[in-house]
C-alpha cells in the first residue's frame, strides 16, 4: 500500500517488512522485522515516522520537521526533584543566616530566567510532562494515622535547616543517561556564593506492580 494513501500526497515508505502492529492506523504504513533493528521510515510533507522492535516491545519515534525526535512506546518517565530548607526559603524572602546566604533580587531574576529558559526546552524536546514548585516547609502538615487510629495532625513538622524537596520535574525520556544529562543542567542553575550544595535526585518512575 502506498503510504500516501495514509498521510496524504508526497509521502513515502522506505524498507522494512510487513509485521502486524498494536496500532491499527499505522498497521498499513509500518514494515517492523523483529531482530530489534529500525527498518521502516515513513516520510511525509511535515512528519516521518520510524519504528523498531526491542526488548521492551514496539518503540515509535515521530517527528515535525526541524524538531528534536520523540520516542513513544520505549520512553520511560522520572521525577526529578531538587532540595532546600526552610533556611534557604528565607534567604530568598530577605532573611539571611548563616551558610544560608541572602539572594539579591539580581539572584533571583538569573534563577527564574534559568528554570524557565531549562523549562520551555524540556517542553520543546516532548520530554517535559509537568514541573512544580513547592511552597516553604514551614507551610507543610503531617497527617499520621492507621486504621482504626484517629488520625493525628501536626503542622510545621520541619526543623529550620532539614532538607527537602522543593520543586520536582516529571519527564519522560529516552533513558537514564539523557535524564542524568539534564540533572546535570540543573546543577547549574545560578545561586548566591556559599550557598549550600543539594543533589539533584533521579527517581525512575515503576510500572505497576503485577497482583
Amino acid at each position: 500500500m502506498a503510504a500516501a494513501g495514509f498521510l496524504g500526497e508526497g509521502a513515502e515508505l522506505l524498507g522494512g517488512y510487513p509485521r502486524e502492529l498494536m496500532r491499527p492506523e499505522l498497521d498499513q504504513a509500518l514494515g517492523l522485522s523483529a531482530n530489534g533493528v529500525a527498518n521502516a521510515v515513513l516520510l511525509a510533507p511535515a512528519y516521518w515516522w520510524g519504528a523498531t522492535w526491542g526488548k521492551r516491545g514496539l518503540a515509535l519515534v515521530g517527528e515535525r520537521r526541524g524538531r528534536r525526535r520523540r520516542w513513544l512506546g520505549a520512553w520511560m518517565r522520572y521525577f526529578v526533584t531538587v532540595l532546600a530548607s526552610q533556611a534557604d526559603y528565607d534567604a530568598m524572602a530577605g532573611k539571611a543566616s548563616p551558610a544560608f546566604p541572602l539572594w539579591s533580587r539580581d539572584e533571583l531574576t538569573a534563577m527564574v530566567a534559568f528554570m524557565s529558559a531549562l523549562n520551555a526546552e524540556l517542553s520543546a524536546s516532548g520530554e517535559l510532562l509537568d514541573a512544580q514548585g513547592f511552597t516553604a516547609p514551614a507551610e507543610a502538615r503531617f497527617v499520621t494515622g492507621s486504621p482504626g487510629r484517629e488520625p493525628v495532625v501536626t503542622d510545621h513538622p520541619y526543623g529550620h535547616t532539614e532538607v527537602l524537596t522543593a520543586g520536582y520535574w516529571l519527564l519522560e525520556c529516552s533513558g537514564l543517561d539523557r535524564v542524568t544529562e539534564i540533572a546535570a543542567r540543573i546543577t547549574q542553575c545560578p545561586v548566591p556564593e556559599g550557598s549550600p550544595e543539594y543533589p539533584v535526585v533521579i527517581r525512575p518512575i515503576g510500572a505497576d506492580p503485577s497482583l
